[in-house]
């Protein structure tokens, strides 16, 4: 989808919010933004969300962080000694 056909399906209001909760995301995740895909793949969530009928910018905020965490608990494999140990 070409980005003036995206902007085009919101209002300034409508981006407005997205933008406040995005940013309210990215300071209550803290470092866990690191890379571009991560910052993309968390204002994509918020605009998920929006369009699924939230606009509360703290609740899109919070839900996107949550939805962020846990897709980063389940990705990255869990480290235990005996992994370490094997590949000592």
């Amino acid at each position: 989808m070409k980005p003036e056909i995206v902007s085009a399906a919101y209002t300034q209001d409508a981006w407005a919010i997205m933008q406040r909760a995005y940013y309210q995301a990215i300071e209550m995740l803290g470092l866990l933004i690191r890379t571009n895909d991560d910052a993309e793949r968390l204002a994509r969530e918020v605009m998920r969300l929006f369009d699924r009928g939230y606009n509360d910018i703290g609740q899109l905020a919070t839900m996107a962080c949550n939805v962020e965490r846990r897709m980063r608990e389940t990705s990255h494999p869990v480290v235990t000694a005996t992994m370490i140990a094997a590949t000592a």
